[in-house]
């Protein structure tokens, strides 16, 4: 079996089940929302400020702060308070991202998994869209339910300011201004997809990704650039442009429009169209690196959304996003921007993998700052989410799972000093009214080793096959479910057969609670035979942790791993690895994948907390309180701060 790699089965799973975007039709007004009146209700004049920074690790911050490397963080923690976020259950991102917005937990906020399960069939989907024919072009609906907390200062008639978090494509209607983050595809409709063009090897492409081979023979390569697939005779047909590689000039010529090309540099965006018919087209961005002239390698990051024309809504007001291009440039619109595929595949090195997280980190600041002068003047709710340091921590963090003995990677360190700095500039600007939170959604732990769950049921007797283990093929494609009574799908998830829900449910209701404990008692006796340690910390019942009118949509068992354990990248899309657990070889050697204990989120704020114990559910409870907006009955948590009087 061919081996699998961390980013290749996640596309892989987007081929499998199809493109992955969210489209939802705005009937938009912009004149009338220019005119609108967005000032702060007369109750209060007070602002709130959320900073997210993605995966940001509270023992490494805390490290860091003690050794006087991050002395703004210090600071605010000593002006109000540094604690420790309690994570979600599992510590995944669009799950964690999503029950701090909404203050609910996943039974009612819908998002369990990065993947869920089609029931009754067993069919992977991703969780961060579900898709729908469109008239013209696919339309797709989020999954993700319970009103977050811009919804709430939207319809009280606070100005409302979100960039880029995660689970908000398509955009919500705020009073203010929306731009999509995690959730956001590529114009192919994917999580992302690179192609790579070498004058060495053969074409074999890994998932998503495409490796073209050229000749190197004379000095201008022709050759062209595949896009999005588009009806064309009821057939779908694959767009292309040309690409003009000239070697003497240095140059790429892109549909006939000629750029620079500098050896380990990226490129600009450029900008380019894809004819789909006589009248119609689609408009997206690229970016190019080369590593090398000779031999030649040239990588072109995923294929974008154009800002300036967006194919799908990544915006509200519609136009919001073309805005910001206009001051700003053309910039990363994708959920994922980071080529973590490209880096762990080694089509991308290290130093322009890191050449291109800084690239969309100057972007992200360049959006922070024109968003942070509008709140300034409006007032009401800014937040705004950084998420490159969640994928720069994922193919750099060098720990030992036992002895705990970390080395720190120093772009990891310049990274957590370049976020201190910019607290620092924002901590300048506030004034005595402003609530500033800093908030990360889990930390990071060591992936030492991949477990398969599906693996482990097989041997456990749980799941049974129609033709050897070894020849087991991704979706469950020889699973004899008339024999099979438990399946896993996704990262930290696991289902049982049960009859009258599953196509071929064998597991009667009856004996559901039965068979539920013996997994679980099963799964926190699992043994490394290797290591000796246990593979499981804990597993829980859905309906002992989660409670909501999602319920029925909730995994029947969520699995907490222990340090160092990590799903097998196979397992989400219902593969059977030969093996239950081997070692991760891979460049991805951190994970927050696990027991929520070992990765908790943090939190600051320029105000003292009024306890030690923080949820994420209490962050949207706390900026409502804030600002003086009743909370609304679904949401789970309270006010965590000792409000101080209005000036």
């Amino acid at each position: 079996m061919e081996k699998l790699t961390p980013k290749s089965t996640m596309k892989i799973t987007l081929r499998i089940l199809g493109a992955f975007i969210i489209c939802i039709l705005c009937a938009l007004n912009i004149n009338s929302y220019a005119q609108e009146d967005t000032s702060m209700p007369n109750h209060s004049k007070k602002k709130v400020l959320i900073i997210g920074i993605d995966a940001m690790d509270h023992g490494l911050t805390t490290d860091l702060m003690s050794q006087g490397k991050l002395p703004n963080l210090k600071k605010l923690a000593e002006q109000g308070g540094f604690k420790i976020l309690k994570t979600s259950f599992p510590p995944e991102t669009p799950v964690a991202w999503s029950q701090i917005a909404t203050g609910m937990n996943p039974g009612q906020h819908n998002i369990f998994d990065f993947i869920r399960r089609d029931a009754p069939e067993y069919t992977p989907k991703l969780s961060l869209a579900k898709q729908s024919p469109g008239l013209l072009k696919s339309v797709y609906l989020p999954y993700v339910q319970g009103s977050a907390f811009w919804d709430v200062t939207t319809q009280a008639g606070v100005p409302t300011t979100v960039i880029r978090w995660p689970v908000t494509f398509p955009p919500s209607q705020v009073s203010g201004a929306m731009l999509s983050g995690l959730g956001v595809p590529d114009l192919r409709g994917l999580l992302s997809g690179y192609t790579f063009y070498t004058s060495q090897g053969d074409a074999r492409g890994q998932g998503h990704s495409r490796v073209i081979v050229v000749t190197t023979d004379n000095p201008v390569i022709e050759t062209e650039y595949k896009g999005p697939r588009y009806n064309k005779d009821g057939k779908l047909t694959e767009a292309s442009i040309p690409f003009q590689i000239d070697l003497a000039k240095n140059t790429i010529s892109v549909d006939g429009a000629p750029f620079p090309l500098v050896e380990k540099k990226w490129g600009p965006w450029i900008p380019v169209t894809f004819k789909t018919g006589p009248f119609t087209s689609i408009s997206g961005i690229i970016k190019m690196y080369l590593e090398s002239k000779e031999p030649f390698a040239l990588y072109v990051a995923s294929l974008q959304i154009d800002p300036k024309k967006a194919y799908w809504p990544i915006s509200y007001p519609a136009d919001y996003s073309a805005q910001l291009a206009e001051r700003i440039g053309y910039f990363s619109t994708i959920g994922i921007a980071e080529e973590t595929g490209g880096y762990i595949e080694g089509k991308l090195s290290k130093e322009g993998f890191i050449a291109q997280v800084n690239d969309i980190e100057t972007e992200r600041d360049k959006q922070f700052w024109i968003g942070f002068e509008k709140w300034q003047k409006e007032g009401g709710v800014y937040a705004f989410v950084y998420d490159s340091l969640d994928r720069a921590q994922h193919v750099m963090w060098k720990e030992d799972a036992v002895t705990h003995a970390f080395t720190l990677d120093p772009y990891l360190e310049e990274s957590y000093i370049t976020k201190d700095a910019l607290i620092g500039n924002v901590l300048k600007k506030l004034d005595g009214n402003t609530l500033l939170l800093v908030i990360s959604d889990h930390g990071m732990s060591s992936f030492e080793r991949a477990a398969n769950i599906n693996t482990w049921l097989y041997n456990q007797g749980f799941l049974t096959l129609k033709s050897p283990l070894q020849e087991a093929k991704p979706l469950f494609g020889t699973v004899d479910w008339s024999q099979t009574k438990a399946y896993s799908l996704g990262f930290t998830s696991l289902y049982l057969n049960l009859q009258g829900r599953e196509k071929s449910g064998i597991v009667p209701t009856t004996e559901q609670d039965t068979l539920l404990n013996d997994i679980i008692k099963k799964l926190e006796l699992w043994e490394d035979p290797k290591t000796g340690r246990k593979v499981v910390k804990e597993a829980w019942k859905a309906k002992d942790i989660y409670k909501g009118k999602n319920l029925a949509n909730a995994p029947d068992i969520i699995i907490g791993f222990n340090e160092g354990y990590r799903m097998d990248w196979r397992n989400p899309i219902g593969d059977i690895a030969p093996d239950e657990i081997i070692d991760n070889t891979q460049k991805w050697s951190g994970d927050h994948l696990v027991h929520p204990s070992f990765v908790p989120g943090i939190i600051f704020s320029n105000i003292p907390f009024t306890r030690e114990n923080i949820r994420q559910y209490d962050v949207s409870a706390t900026v409502l309180s804030y600002l003086g907006i009743k909370i609304p009955q679904d949401v789970e948590g309270e006010s965590v701060l000792k409000i101080p009087s209005e000036k």
